[in-house]
């Protein structure tokens, strides 16, 4: 709900063709990942999505996802000799960057 509130608002405030760009959580094996750590601190990991679900709430706020990116696109261009696991990572495994254009 929050997720898609805070687009819709910067939808209304963006002129057509304007680009947001913003950071959430992939899902792991269809489930919003957990970290003890990051509840222990009080910073709980309320959503997740899928490729499918980010792009569609963006579509129903008012853009089009244009690019979706994680870990493993930045690894692959940037150091591909790197050997990177979800565990050596931690939680960042899961983070992607979403780039949509106001429609």
């Amino acid at each position: 709900k929050e997720v898609a509130a805070t687009l819709a608002s910067i939808a209304e405030l963006s002129a057509p063709e304007s680009r947001v760009a913003f950071t959430y959580m992939g899902k792991k094996d269809g489930r919003v990942p957990g970290s003890l750590f990051l509840r222990l601190i009080g910073e709980p990991i309320r959503s997740g999505f899928t490729h499918d679900e980010i792009s569609r709430l963006a579509l129903e706020s008012g853009w089009n996802l244009a690019e979706d990116t994680g870990i493993e696109n930045w690894k692959n261009d940037l150091c591909p000799a790197v050997k990177l696991t979800e565990r050596k990572v931690g939680m960042q495994w899961y983070e992607r960057i979403g780039i949509a254009v106001r429609i």
